[in-house]
């Protein structure tokens, strides 16, 4: 008997966090949340995936992005498993606001 799978939408929120993590942390802080949502997507006992997916928003200061370089953010959100949706940068400590989802694998 085949349970019908739901769509689940998993939202991850960064405020203010990562301006007080160590270097190296946020960047790989983001490579774990994405593989864990990726994981997350297979089903138990089966190797068809299911239906979630992962979104990321954030009012923070990421890694390897120097002031609002919006091509470097793109670089980065790709390197940790994430496509940049949305890009506002302003001034202040967290200087990085978007949105992004969780790559398609």
């Amino acid at each position: 008997e085949e349970e019908e799978e739901e769509e689940v939408n998993n939202i991850i929120l960064f405020e203010g966090v990562m301006i007080y993590l160590d270097e190296g942390v946020p960047h790989s802080l983001l490579e774990i949340c994405s593989n864990v949502l990726n994981k997350g997507k297979k089903k138990k006992n089966s190797s068809s995936p299911s239906s979630s997916t992962g979104y990321l928003c954030f009012a923070d200061r990421l890694e390897n992005i120097p002031g609002g370089d919006e091509d470097a953010a793109n670089i980065e959100m790709e390197g940790t498993g994430w496509e940049l949706l949305d890009w506002l940068p302003k001034p202040g400590l967290a200087r990085h606001m978007g949105v992004a989802r969780l790559k398609r694998e």
